[in-house]
């Protein structure tokens, strides 16, 4: 409480002063209560939010205003409106005057509508009682004043996602790839299919260190595939892969790699008249030699359409260049892939790519030591028997000249 008021409480009716003094008194009140009213605040309160803003829900801003003088004091009033003023609620009330700010915590009301209202209270002088009235703080509202319209924004990060495409679909890569040596130009693959959506089957080839090239295809579902016109004695290194549609289907990638070397092809050094001992006129000498299409037949020379190869280290040659010299009897059968040779009262019977035979109804194994011999067929569609196997079964004595690559035929034994 001010002086004034001080000095207006100390005075008391009846007192030893007089009706003048208190007239005078009185008078001196109404004076100053003419003089002190309540300020008229002029110009702008409210500095931002003025309208137009971007806050975010959550982030911490500040609502500024305008310093005002108002000498008996004051507070203020900030409330919120989300929809252009027509409704408010309170953000806070009864802030001082002179801190001239309030850091306010953006509320989770998005909206485009939003304002801020500020409310100006400000003190002044009254007076209450009879005739002697005792001056009084009066708080009344000395300025309102709201924004223009800013915006509250959610705090959500609205992500721009791309759509989720299909996993691509590929094509099971065959596996077991095998390459096996079948002559000095020929070698044959195979392979385990492992899928059922492929539309073929690539195989790729390179030697040595090169690249690998594509050197064919085979048809869905194919295991196999011969590549011929190779060079002898040359390594060549295989893959394979299943190919897709070309779109929705994607390749698939490669199998295992498979190598193998092609035959050496050996040209045998035959003398012009090779010194032969004499045989007896019961007797049938057949030679043969390696890589060589020429054979002879007691000193005859003959010509056979397929030459001798060697494979796992035996000699296989077409069956019927054996029997026809020998006078024994071949029979084919298509159907079960069966070789019949038959010779003064012997039968054998071998089957192609089996490694089992049966001489005169006995199951004997064409190579007790390696179970990777067996007859074979190769071009022009000539069966390819183990010479040793059927000319030993037969009665006949083989020997072997290392040096001139010849396999020699005797029958009978001598």
């Amino acid at each position: 409480m001010n002086g004034l008021s001080q000095f207006f409480k100390g005075t008391k009716p009846g007192a030893s002063l007089g009706g003048l003094k208190h007239l005078i008194l009185m008078a001196t009140a109404i004076i100053l209560l003419l003089f002190i009213t309540t300020p008229a605040v002029a110009g702008t309160i409210l500095t931002t939010p003025t309208g137009g803003e971007a806050l975010t829900v959550g982030e911490t801003y500040d609502i500024k205003w305008n310093a005002v003088s108002i000498p008996f004091g004051g507070s203020i009033d900030l409330d919120l409106s989300t929809d252009s003023g027509v409704t408010w609620t309170a953000i806070q009330h009864g802030i001082s005057i002179t801190s001239q700010k309030y850091a306010w915590t953006v509320p989770n009301s998005p909206t485009t509508k939003a304002r801020v209202k500020i409310t100006l209270y400000c003190d002044t002088l009254g007076l209450s009682g009879g005739l002697m009235p005792t001056p009084t703080t009066v708080t009344s509202v000395c300025g309102v004043e709201e924004s223009a319209d800013f915006t509250i924004k959610s705090s959500l990060v609205i992500l721009n996602l791309k759509p989720v495409l299909p996993l691509p679909v590929f094509v099971s890569a065959p596996s077991n790839l095998t390459a096996t040596t079948i002559s000095s130009s020929q070698i044959d693959l195979a392979w385990t299919d492992k899928s059922n959506n492929e539309t073929e089957f690539v195989i790729e080839r390179k030697t040595g260190s090169g690249s690998y090239e594509e050197v064919g295809t085979v048809d869905e579902d194919k295991e196999n595939y011969s590549d011929k016109g190779l060079t002898a004695g040359t390594a060549y290194t295989y893959r394979v892969k299943a190919a897709g549609n070309g779109s929705t289907i994607h390749d698939s990638s490669y199998s295992n790699e498979s190598s193998a070397t092609t035959n050496n092809l050996i040209i045998p050094i035959i003398p012009i008249k090779p010194v032969i001992p004499p045989v007896a006129t019961e007797q049938t000498v057949i030679r043969y030699y390696i890589g060589a299409a020429d054979y002879y037949v007691n000193d005859q020379i003959q010509t056979m359409d397929t030459v001798p190869i060697i494979i796992e280290g035996r000699t296989l040659l077409p069956i019927r260049y054996v029997a026809e010299p020998l006078g024994a009897s071949v029979d084919w059968d298509s159907i079960e892939q069966k070789v019949t040779v038959t010779l003064s009262g012997k039968t054998i019977e071998v089957w192609v790519n089996n490694n089992m035979a049966s001489v005169d109804g006995v199951a004997t194994p064409i190579d007790p030591n390696n179970a990777n011999v067996v007859p074979i067929v190769v071009p022009p569609g000539r069966t390819m028997l183990p010479l040793r196997f059927i000319a030993e079964n037969l009665g006949c004595q083989v020997d072997w000249n290392q040096s001139l690559q010849e396999v020699k035929v005797t029958y009978p034994k001598l």
